[in-house]
């Protein structure tokens, strides 16, 4: 199908609902690709997750606004980048960045680190680009672009609300929160971080 800039402008235009992208009309496997795309990679559902539960402790910390803005920002990044990858421009290291955006991520949720917006939303924006633009770069030139373009940023939404929502249900609060800085966060952390550090002997 012909790529043309009219469907590209749309997926730039960030004012646009994500319901709006999932309308293609003719070429329902563009959405289906797309969809599918984030949920074969361990990669890609590993740090959807955690940036699920890396919104959710900021934001249990009082940190206005985390909980929307910071998986906001990364979808939108992610967009972004496919947008990119899917305009021929080559970002570099694509997969060495994945690998070193899970490893980081991990260590945030290690160390417990309560960082302010200033600082967060930049960090989650350049993990976000590398992850998008691995996006863009396996579209199957066949596929839909504004439906493959809604079916992965539906499907990364979806995995980053489960890990908000399971931080959620493990921390309740009060006597819980000892065990969350104890247990929780320091596992998942862990295990997030070895599974980057696998990634990036592999790439």
């Amino acid at each position: 199908m012909k790529r043309n800039g009219l469907k590209l402008a749309t997926i730039l235009m960030g004012s646009a609902p994500l319901t709006t992208f999932a309308h293609t009309g003719h070429d329902v496997s563009g959405f289906l690709a797309g969809f599918g795309h984030p949920l074969m990679g361990a990669d890609h559902v590993i740090a959807m997750a955690a940036i699920g539960i890396w919104a959710y402790m900021l934001n249990n910390e009082g940190i206005k606004h985390s909980g929307s803005m910071i998986p906001s920002v990364f979808l939108a990044m992610m967009a972004f980048g496919a947008a990119l990858a899917f305009s021929n421009f080559a970002l570099p290291l694509v997969e060495m960045g994945i690998a070193i955006s899970v490893i980081l991520l991990g260590i945030l949720l290690v160390a417990g680190k309560r960082l302010s917006l200033g600082i967060t939303l930049p960090m989650t924006a350049v993990f976000a680009l590398f992850h998008g633009a691995a996006h863009g770069v396996e579209m199957p030139y066949s596929a839909d672009v504004t439906g493959y373009f809604a079916g992965f940023l539906l499907a990364s939404a979806s995995l980053i609300f489960v890990g908000y929502t399971l931080e959620n249900l493990l921390i309740a609060g009060g006597e819980s929160r000892a065990f969350e800085h104890k247990l929780v966060l320091p596992m998942s952390g862990s295990l997030v971080a070895l599974s980057g550090v696998y990634q990036l002997l592999m790439s």
